[in-house]
């Protein structure tokens, strides 16, 4: 039998599972950019250089510690995968669960030579199985529930049973308006390198997306890089994360938050070490327990919630709209000097220069705004998907708008999600 690997774009770690399972850094890997699927979205230009910039760091990386890596840009993701599947007689694909439904059943329509065998995706915590079974014990399910259950299961801030401090949640304490002469971090920023520096001139060259500004581009595009965002929000941002988290200053892009969450979706990051890191943070420094708690349950509690509410639902899901809303998404949503409204143009204005806003200005903004007025969730989906670096998969949508969006969305939220 001949094994080969076909890593996806999000599962860029030399632990995932399917690389992992190879008895030899011999068998074939391959990494593939599809141009057709790029244009099935409007996307931000940033978002299309941080993911192939990152693929084409990981093959490198790959192929210096001996993988037999072929990097492949093209049309179509079908044609380059059989031509690489006959080349090595290739008789076992391995790839990792992809995160996001619609591109696992573009998976399942792929008429390949061979078998495909699929591996867990440790991007996530919880498997999918877990979460259901979880949810099917549960008559209502809410997030409290399921992260309390999650800081047991994996050990995070308990003192024997209990919780450090006594409370499981403290997030009264996050909630405080900004104060005047606030002095935030600054993020960490990468000057682009070779690789990057081809990916930016690249698309520019085939003009795949006239949305947002692609330079200046400050992402890290490594590991290492992502490693180093961290290390950063650990030392700058987390004393006073909590304090300020739902904190909206005009022109502070970032304030107190981390950065990390495209780096946690491509696989950069895995979710328990960012976890672990944040915990020893805390005993060793002694930081605010607010601002610690309030972290972890980011990661541990919506983000792994919602992958499972994601998943558990189903693809119908996405497609269901209880309040009716039809409107369309207004264009200035894509231009933002088209709208007089501050909030809106400050926000939006942000996003074309970054592919970035934090969560408030996501849900309590730009979310909550498309709730009142009745815009299709649908298109502001696909708006959202697009315009956010750190958005890969629908679930990341709905996480980041859970007490607006998703209830316009299904009518199950409101006892299910809220």
């Amino acid at each position: 039998m001949t094994v080969g690997v076909w890593v996806l774009g999000d599962q860029l770690s030399h632990s995932q599972a399917a690389l992992r399972s190879c008895q030899s850094s011999q068998n074939p890997v391959i990494l593939i950019e599809s141009r057709d699927y790029i244009y099935q979205r409007r996307y931000h230009q940033q978002k299309l250089v941080l993911v192939w910039s990152a693929m084409r760091h990981f093959a490198q990386e790959l192929t210096t510690a001996g993988w037999n890596v072929t990097y492949h840009i093209g049309a179509d993701f079908l044609t380059p995968l059989q031509a690489w599947i006959e080349k090595y007689q290739i008789t076992q694909l391995r790839i990792v669960t992809p995160s996001d439904l619609p591109f696992a059943d573009f998976l399942d329509t792929l008429s390949l030579s061979c078998e495909i065998k699929y591996f867990p995706n440790h991007n996530f915590l919880w498997t999918r199985q877990e979460f259901q079974s979880w949810a099917k014990t549960r008559k209502r399910l809410i997030l409290e529930d399921f992260y309390r259950l999650g800081r047991k299961k994996f050990n995070i801030l308990l003192e024997g049973k209990q919780p450090v401090g006594g409370k499981w949640n403290f997030d009264q304490q996050n909630r405080q308006p900004p104060q005047k002469n606030l002095h935030p971090p600054q993020p960490l920023s990468f000057k682009p390198d070779q690789i990057t520096r081809t990916v930016i001139d690249w698309v520019k060259h085939f003009q795949f997306s006239d949305y947002g500004e692609i330079e200046p581009f400050n992402w890290g595009v490594t590991r290492q890089q992502a490693l180093q965002v961290l290390d950063n929000f650990i030392a700058e941002g987390l004393p006073n994360f909590g304090t300020y988290q739902d904190a909206m200053v005009t022109g502070e892009y970032t304030m107190w938050h981390s950065l990390i969450s495209p780096y946690l979706n491509l696989g950069l990051l895995q979710p328990l070490e960012v976890i672990k890191k944040i915990e020893n943070a805390y005993y060793q420094n002694n930081l605010a327990l607010n601002s610690v708690e309030g972290f972890i349950r980011q990661v541990l509690g919506w983000r792994e919630y919602m992958y499972g509410i994601y998943h558990y639902a189903g693809t119908d899901y996405a497609k269901s709209n209880w309040f009716n809303h039809t409107y369309p998404l207004p264009e200035f949503y894509w231009d933002a000097k088209q709208t007089k409204m501050n909030c809106l143009y400050q926000t939006l204005v942000q996003v074309e220069k970054t592919g970035y806003a934090h969560h408030i200005q996501r849900l309590m903004i730009l979310s909550n705004f498309a709730l009142i007025v009745g815009f299709s969730p649908q298109q502001i989906e696909k708006w959202f998907h697009s315009a956010f670096i750190s958005h890969y998969a629908r679930l990341n949508v709905i996480r980041k708008s859970t007490e607006n969006l998703a209830i316009a969305m299904s009518g199950k939220a409101l006892t299910q999600i809220k």
